[in-house]
């Protein structure tokens, strides 16, 4: 699914880049709800409500909505103290985008001045802006940069240009809940709707599994001193049963939480099972985004016939 949202997001913007200010539009901001997950990093600029709270006073308004008279008008904005940009975008109702601004700027002043425009954009977002304002946007801007060196750099040899460049950015407006919540629960909540996570806490497929310390070679060899006769199971059709633990952050193996995904006809497996320290020691937690983290891990016992 992820693959194929890919494909329809580039055909779109294939087709936006098509379209130029000559034509009296941008062409239109396409409602699309296959979108990167807002939060990862990439190499979209964001421009969201916790960028806003972690600049500390910095930053007012980084996102903002208004609707006038036919228009949404969306503004991204950015300001470290240092160096900021502002994008406006105008859209109608017919989702065209009959304006783009954009400007930036830092705090060395040499004379110079350039002027900003934008040649070309593609604007993907999650909902219709005039029905929704929960949206989720990336885009891409083609910029056109005049720059004028000024007398005091001209004087020193330089000469005014005419470049390109690319900009990519994203926005998103966070719900009350959200916001309230932070953005970690946010993360989180994307990665358990994404199957990352089973629960705030227990990570299904981490970014690195937790291992046995001495290898698999060697949990393997523990575990077919388990192996059971197909009588004490109720599996008909597979030839394994799989013990199931978790594994926390500091590598260690909570006992009562261990068990047995098949249905057995006894508790007597699994409580041996728990009272192995060689199976219940010496793991190695999962990592995700460079942190320790909980985990579960799946070990096979086989099945004798």
């Amino acid at each position: 699914m992820k693959a194929t949202s890919t494909v329809i997001i580039v055909l779109f913007f294939v087709l936006i880049l098509s379209c130029n200010q000559e034509s009296g539009f941008y062409g239109k901001a396409i409602v699309s709800p296959y979108h990167y997950v807002y939060e990862e990093d990439n190499i979209y600029f964001p421009h969201d409500y916790f960028i806003e709270k972690n600049l500390e006073g910095l930053l007012k308004n980084a996102l903002t909505i208004d609707k006038i008279n036919n228009f949404i008008i969306i503004t991204n904005k950015y300001n470290d103290g240092f160096s900021g940009h502002k994008i406006v975008f105008h859209i109608n109702e017919n989702l065209d985008i009959e304006k783009v601004e954009y400007v930036d700027w830092n705090d060395i002043e040499d004379g110079s001045e350039i002027k900003y425009s934008v040649e070309k954009i593609i604007l993907s977002i999650s909902e219709n802006p005039f029905t929704n304002n929960n949206l989720v946007g990336h885009y891409t801007l083609q910029i056109k940069e005049e720059y004028t060196v000024g007398e005091l750099l001209e004087n020193e040899g330089f000469k005014d240009t005419t470049t390109f460049r690319i900009f990519n950015g994203k926005f998103k407006f966070y719900s009350e809940r959200e916001k309230l919540n932070g953005k970690e629960w946010v993360i989180s909540q994307n990665e358990i709707s994404l199957g990352i996570k089973e629960s705030p806490d227990v990570y299904l497929s981490p970014d690195e599994f937790a291992e046995y310390k001495w290898g698999n070679d060697s949990i393997e060899q523990i575990l077919t001193r388990y192996e059971i006769d197909r009588s004490k199971t109720e599996v008909e059709n597979q030839d394994f049963i799989t013990l199931i633990m978790i594994v926390d952050e500091n590598g260690e193996v909570n006992s009562e939480r261990m068990l047995i995904r098949e249905k057995m006809k006894s508790n007597e497996l699994l409580e041996d099972l728990k009272r192995d320290s060689k199976i219940t020691s010496n793991w190695q937690s999962a990592i995700h985004n460079g942190r320790n983290v909980k985990s579960k891990v799946y070990l096979t016992i086989r099945i004798k016939e």
